[in-house]
């Protein structure tokens, strides 16, 4: 069970024991005013995760924003991101990819290999990646506006492309 907080600190929560214990981490995303902080958590593994966030009042001027796990939550270093925004959501999508989103806009990263943050092009609040019988994002966004987004991959290998 995880979740994150923002305002004054950003942290990750982490209980393996349906909550009757709990380790807490700090994290470096933006934090220190009610409206900056951690909004989204993902894993794709056991010790590898996202945080993502920002300032919602300032969505446009984000920084320190995107932090990652490779050791199930201990420790979190932050991404380089040119040009981000406040975001919302995040999700681990097939083959290695990541999308993370707010009302301003998207970045995905791990596309065709790539290391970098690319612009995704969408603005949303939410997130969902899921399977039935294909991979499909489905967004809410801005407005009341939902959009559902079929993957090219039909199997069910997962997000590393194997079982």
């Amino acid at each position: 069970m995880w979740f994150a907080t923002g305002g004054k600190v950003a942290r990750v929560f982490h209980s393996g024991d349906r909550g009757s214990h709990w380790t807490v981490a700090n994290t470096p995303i933006i934090s220190g005013e009610p409206s900056r902080g951690i909004f989204s958590i993902a894993f794709k593994s056991e010790k590898e995760g996202i945080v993502v966030g920002g300032d919602y009042k300032n969505p446009a001027s984000a920084r320190d924003n995107i932090a990652t796990t490779l050791d199930g939550g201990i420790t979190w270093k932050l991404e380089e991101l040119k040009n981000s925004v406040y975001f919302s959501a995040v999700t681990y999508l097939e083959r290695n990819q990541i999308l993370a989103c707010g009302p301003e806009g998207a970045k995905m990263k791990g596309i065709g290999g790539a290391k970098e943050w690319k612009d995704g092009g969408m603005r949303c609040n939410a997130v969902k990646h899921v399977f039935d019988r294909a991979y499909f994002q489905i967004f809410a966004g801005p407005g009341g506006a939902v959009s559902i987004l079929e993957s090219l991959y039909t199997d069910q290998l997962g997000p590393e492309g194997s079982q």
